[in-house]
């Protein structure tokens, strides 16, 4: 057995979980980024303007959103529309 063939067989804890992460600053991030951690998909859903914490920090990607935010997928919806409603409960 080769390394490559263990991790592709092993499960993790939260696999075939979805879960979406309209949290904003720190707290509500960082259990996304604990459940991405264990295995679920965590979808990180941002204002069309982008989290705030994006605008905190320097460079492109501020260290603190880029590190709350590994493993998740990520889409901005207008959730003040009902079209964006109708897209984050389908």
């Amino acid at each position: 057995m080769t390394a490559n063939s263990a991790t592709s067989t092993k499960k993790w804890p939260l696999e075939g979980i979805k879960v979406l992460d309209l949290g904003q600053i720190y707290n509500r991030p960082y259990a996304g980024f604990l459940l991405a951690h264990a295995g679920a998909d965590v979808v990180k859903v941002e204002p069309l303007s982008g989290e705030v914490l994006r605008e905190r920090g320097g460079g492109k990607v501020p260290l603190s959103f880029a590190m709350l935010n590994t493993n998740k997928r990520g889409i901005t919806i207008n959730l003040k529309e009902s079209k964006g409603k109708e897209l984050l409960l389908d």
